[in-house]
Order: C-alpha cells, then structure tokens, then sequence
C-alpha cells in the first residue's frame, strides 16, 4: 500500500456517475432508514466505465495497482472494494461486529449502506485482497477495525470511529512502516511503527504472501542499481527518470522503494529530486 494522490477527473463518465451515486445514494438512506438490513445495493458502484476508466487504468491514480497490496489488477481478478463495507462488518479476526441499541439488545451491524456508492468508500482490489483465501485469514473483505466509536447510520461521525486501517488515499502508509536496508535485514519485510500499521498489517497479510515479498526485494534492487548510477554523468539523466517513475508508483513493491529513498535523502544535503507523492 502506498499513498495515493487522487485528482479528480473532469470527464463526462465521471461527473455523469457522481452524480448518479448522489441521488442513489439518497434512495439508500430513505431505504436505511426503514430497514438497514433490506437496503438494495445493486453494481452502480462499480460501473464498467468508471473502472476502466479510473479505478483500474495505468494512467489513472492506482496505476493499474491493488489498492492494498499494489499487485497488477490485470492478472489478478480486479473487483472494487468497499473501504468500509457495505453490508455484514467483521473486526480483525474476521468475527461479526455486534451493535448496542438503546434498550441493551445487541444486533450485527448493518453495514455501512450509506456509503456503498460514494468514490471515497471505493478501492480498486485484487482478488486475494477482496475475497476470502485459503492462506490463512487475509484480506480485506468485511473486515474493518477501528479504536473509536463505531457508526452505524448516516448521521453518526465517522471521524470518531478511528480507522485501524490504512486508506491509501486519505493516509500516508509511508509514514506507518520501515524496513531494515541493513546487509543483516530482509529488505522484504515491512516493520511496522504505529498501531494502524500494525493493524494494516495484520488485515491485509502483506508481509505473509510470498509475491508481495518478492516484489519488495525486486523494487530496492531495481532502487539501488538505479541510484548508483546517478554517480555516472552519461547514466545520470536516464537513472533519474527512472527512478522517478519507480518511486511514482510504476510498479509493485513501491512503498519499500519510497521508504528507502525517504531514508537515504535524510542523509544526504540535496535531493536528486522532490518526493511529493
């Protein structure tokens, strides 16, 4: 997971489908407010045109990526992700989140159906982030943690619910982990420095799968070949873009990339160039 710098697009397809989602999502809410657990909930949120066109385009923001893990959508069973889910919500271990009424009794929790169609709430995901896998219990799926107070209708403050889980949009994920570059470390392995990122951790499984690994120790070798060669001038103007595009977010394993360049400029008087992603 890496930070995400969302511009909103100005395109007819876009605009077209906000404001859809505006006033579906208002039917929802008069839907809630009768019965939460019989809101209908049908694919607008993952219109054909928007995915293609935003959520899952290499030129878009994710960049073609997993939200969550940065995987290649394209070869790995794209969906959208609710960041928080739509109906039935788990906590970190995947057990049923219950809710208190009024009156003492305890019910599951609806689900956040309020937001089932708004942007912010939807995150491109591969399969193995989205769906239940059989290595263990990792992923995203319904699982939504948090530390505060939970919402559980449209006029409850998310803000007071404090997310456990990192939103790579709305977060920094880079200011949440580190890694030891050291010649003793494992270049691989995500370290993480805060409850979230403990937490993100945890839900999403990043340092248990074997190909996100991979893909972080492919990318710091890919970082460092690069780098060493901004010390030759014939090298230097193509190393430079190079690195650039990897730390951009042109492929898988990016935040390991970001968190050794974040390291190595702290060192140094100059840098080779702005991080502002």
């Amino acid at each position: 997971m890496i930070h995400i710098v969302f511009d909103l697009p100005n395109t007819t397809v876009w605009n077209d489908w906000v404001e859809e989602c505006a006033r579906r999502t208002e039917e929802l809410k008069a839907q809630g407010a009768k019965d939460p657990y019989s809101v209908v909930i049908d694919d607008l949120y993952k219109r054909d045109s928007v995915r293609k066109s935003v959520f899952f385009a290499l030129t878009g923001p994710f960049k073609g990526k997993c939200a969550f893990c940065e995987v290649w959508l394209e070869s790995h069973f794209p969906d959208i992700e609710h960041y928080r889910p739509k109906k039935g919500v788990t906590d970190e271990n995947d057990n049923v989140v219950e809710i208190q009424d009024d009156d003492g009794s305890t019910r599951k929790h609806p689900g956040y159906y309020w937001l089932a169609y708004d942007w912010k709430n939807l995150l491109p995901s591969c399969n193995k982030c989205n769906r239940p896998t059989a290595e263990g219990k990792m992923g995203k799926r319904n699982r939504f943690p948090i530390a505060g107070t939970r919402a559980t209708k449209p006029s409850d403050p998310l803000k007071a619910e404090g997310p456990q889980i990192l939103h790579p949009v709305f977060d920094r994920p880079e200011n949440h982990f580190t890694v030891n570059f050291e010649e003793d470390g494992d270049d691989s392995l995500l370290i993480p420095t805060t409850d979230d990122g403990r937490m993100t951790l945890k839900v999403l499984g990043l340092n248990k799968r074997s190909d996100l690994r991979e893909h972080r120790a492919s990318a710091v070798l890919k970082f460092q070949a690069l780098w060493a060669l901004l010390a030759r001038p014939k090298d230097r103007e193509e190393a430079h873009r190079k690195l650039k595009n990897l730390c951009d977010g042109a492929g898988p394993g990016t935040l390991a990339v970001r968190i050794l360049y974040d390291q190595i400029i702290d060192s140094i008087p100059v840098r080779p160039w702005s991080r502002d992603c």
